[in-house]
């Protein structure tokens, strides 16, 4: 299965990608900054060649969601969304319960 990071900065990226260090969330971008953010990772989801019949599991907070689970929905793809009605904490409890490395 293949998975991909929601960047601030770089929109989809692959887990092997090399970057450089950045600070920026979409947390306090514009509303018009999240809407084109998310348009430019619907347009990479598009180009790695994603059909419909691919199911998005998404773990990602509110702000990279808002724009970007409209957008798939009418692009016709299918998503989840596990961890959306759960708070910051228990976001992080459930990964790091669910890590397979030794985290502090």
């Amino acid at each position: 299965m293949d998975w991909y990071i929601l960047s601030a900065n770089y929109g989809l990226l692959s887990p092997t990608a090399l970057i450089q260090p950045y600070e920026k969330t979409l947390n306090k971008m514009p509303v018009s900054d999240r809407r084109e953010w998310a348009s430019r990772v619907l347009r990479q989801i598009s180009e790695l060649g994603c059909d419909q019949t691919t199911v998005f599991q998404i773990y990602a907070g509110q702000k990279y969601r808002e724009y970007l689970l409209p957008g798939l929905r009418a692009a016709g793809y299918s998503f989840n969304t596990p961890l959306a009605r759960l708070g910051i904490g228990q976001q992080l409890a459930w990964f790091k319960s669910h890590s397979t490395d030794k985290l502090p």
